[in-house]
C-alpha cells in the first residue's frame, strides 16, 4: 500500500513538473523577430540605423531588447535600447542608431530580446553593415581661363555613395560662391573627373577656388588653387598690357599710340605692339578710317620672314595683319604711327602681281602728331597689295615703313619674268622660221 502511493505521489509529481513548464514557457511567449538591414540612407561615416520586427501573441509581461554590435561575429558588446510594454500591439517594429562607428568599416549584429519574467533570449539572424567611406577630393588647374570665363576642374572618388560635387570660388579663401559641377552627384568607387564653367567674372582678377565633394560619408574638400583671368581683349592678337606700353603722342601717359584719346586695348580697329626692330619701340596701326573695319592677328615681323628683299630698309620691322569687316573689294585707309623719324618716306608693300616692293604711302606726316610720325596708305580689296587676292571683305598685309623711297623690284621676281620674256620671244623666233 506504501508503495502503490509513492507511485501515485510521483505520477502526480511529474504531472505538476510538466504543467509548470508549460506555464513558464507558455508558446504565446514566443517570439519571431525578423531583421531589417539599414538602407544607404541610413548609414553614415560613423553610424547606422538598425530595425526589427517582433510578433508575439498574448504577451502580457514587458519585453526588453538589446543590440549586440561588434566588428567580429557573434559580437558582445550590448546596447540596450528599447523597453516594449505589455500593453503594446504586435507586431512591433524597434530600430536604434548607434552612432561612434569607424567609417569604412563592417559590423556585425543582431536583436537579443526577453520577457521581464523570462530569461530566455530570442535572437534574430546575425548581419552585417558596413559603414560609408568620406569621399575623397582634389582640386585640379582651372582651363579655359579667358577676360570672363574659365571651367575648373578636379577629382572625385564618391567610394560608394552617392556624391554631391561642387565648387567654391572667391576673391580669396573665403570664397563666397558656388557652382555645381557638371557630373553632380557622382557615384561608384573609382575616380571622376568633374569641372564646372563659370562666366561673368571680372577681368584681369585673381581668383581662388576648391572642389567640394558631400555624402552620407561626409564633406571634403580639395586644396586650394587659384587662376587669373585674361586683361581685357580687342581680338587683335595684341594683349592689352601691351597695347598698354605705348607711349601717347606729347609723352606722359601711356596706351594711346594715335592720340585719338581711347586707349588702343579698347578699339578692335587700333592696335599698338612692339616692332620686331629689338629695341623695344613701338608701332600703331589705325583702321579707323575704314569704317566697321577690324583689325585681326596683328603680328611684329621681320624683313626676312617675308622674304622682303635685302636692300630695303625697314627701321621698325613690318606689320603682318588682317583687316575684315569691309566690303567686297572696297579700298581703305590705314596709318602706322611711329616715333617721329624724319627718315621715314614710304610703306613698302610686296606687289602680289609684279613681285616688286613699291612704296603705297598717301601722305608721309612729321610734324601734326605730337613725337610721331604718320604714314598713311591704301589697300583695295582683292587688288595687287591685298596677299589673298580675292575680293571677300578681308585684307591681308604685310608691310611696313621705309626709309628706302619709291618702288624697289624684287630682282628674283624680276629675273624669272625676264626669262620668261626670252623663252616667249625664243618661241616666236622659231615660228616665224618654221612658216619660211
Amino acid at each position: 500500500m506504501f508503495l502503490e502511493g509513492k507511485k501515485i505521489y510521483g505520477v502526480m509529481m511529474a504531472f505538476v513538473f510538466i504543467f509548470s513548464t508549460l506555464s513558464s514557457n507558455d508558446l504565446s511567449y514566443a517570439l519571431n523577430i525578423t531583421y531589417s538591414n539599414p538602407t544607404a540612407s541610413e548609414i553614415t561615416s560613423d553610424s547606422a540605423k538598425v530595425s526589427v520586427e517582433m510578433t508575439a501573441t498574448d504577451v502580457d509581461e514587458n519585453l526588453y531588447c538589446m543590440l549586440r554590435l561588434g566588428e567580429n561575429s557573434s559580437p558582445s558588446i550590448v546596447y540596450t535600447f528599447n523597453r516594449i510594454l505589455k500593453s503594446e500591439s504586435f507586431p512591433y517594429t524597434i530600430s536604434t542608431t548607434k552612432g561612434g562607428l569607424s567609417s569604412g568599416k563592417t559590423y556585425y549584429w543582431y536583436i537579443s530580446c526577453h520577457y521581464a519574467n523570462n530569461s530566455t533570449y530570442y535572437n534574430c539572424d546575425e548581419t552585417t553593415f558596413t559603414t560609408v567611406s568620406p569621399p575623397s577630393a582634389s582640386t585640379s588647374s582651372a582651363t579655359a581661363v579667358s577676360t570672363t570665363t574659365v571651367t575648373l576642374n578636379g577629382t572625385v572618388n564618391a567610394s560608394g555613395a552617392e556624391t554631391t560635387v561642387t565648387f567654391e570660388y572667391g576673391a580669396d579663401t573665403n570664397y563666397g560662391s558656388t557652382a555645381t559641377a557638371a557630373q553632380s552627384p557622382v557615384s561608384g568607387s573609382s575616380d571622376t573627373t568633374v569641372s564646372a564653367s563659370l562666366a561673368g567674372l571680372t577681368v584681369a582678377t585673381t581668383y581662388h577656388y576648391r572642389v567640394k565633394a558631400v555624402s552620407s560619408g561626409g564633406t571634403v574638400y580639395g586644396s586650394d588653387m587659384s587662376f587669373s583671368t585674361s586683361e581685357a581683349d580687342d581680338n587683335d592678337g595684341v594683349s592689352e598690357s601691351t597695347e598698354d606700353g605705348v607711349t601717347t603722342p606729347g609723352g606722359g601717359s601711356k596706351g594711346d599710340g594715335n592720340g585719338d584719346g581711347i586707349a588702343d586695348s579698347e578699339q578692335a580697329n587700333v592696335t599698338s605692339l612692339q616692332t620686331s626692330n629689338g629695341n623695344n619701340e613701338y608701332a600703331t596701326l589705325d583702321a579707323r578710317a575704314a569704317g566697321g573695319a577690324t583689325l585681326e592677328d596683328v603680328k611684329a615681323v621681320t624683313p626676312a620672314s617675308v622674304n622682303a628683299p635685302g636692300n630695303l630698309s625697314f627701321p621698325y620691322g613690318l606689320l603682318d595683319f588682317k583687316v575684315t569687316g569691309i566690303a567686297a573689294g572696297a579700298t581703305i585707309t590705314l596709318s602706322v604711327f611711329v616715333d617721329r623719324d624724319t627718315s621715314i618716306n614710304s610703306y613698302l608693300k610686296k606687289n602680289m602681281l609684279t613681285g616688286s616692293w613699291d612704296n603705297i604711302a598717301t601722305d608721309i606726316d612729321h610734324t601734326s602728331v605730337s613725337g610721331k610720325t604718320k604714314v598713311t596708305f591704301t589697300i583695295k580689296d582683292g587688288g595687287p597689295y591685298d596677299e589673298d587676292g580675292t575680293a571677300n571683305g578681308t585684307i591681308v598685309d604685310a608691310g611696313g615703313v621705309s626709309s628706302s623711297g619709291s618702288s624697289v623690284p624684287d630682282l628674283t621676281a624680276a629675273y624669272y619674268g625676264l626669262l620668261i620674256l626670252l623663252l616667249a620671244g625664243a618661241g616666236l623666233l622659231m615660228l616665224q622660221r618654221s612658216r619660211r
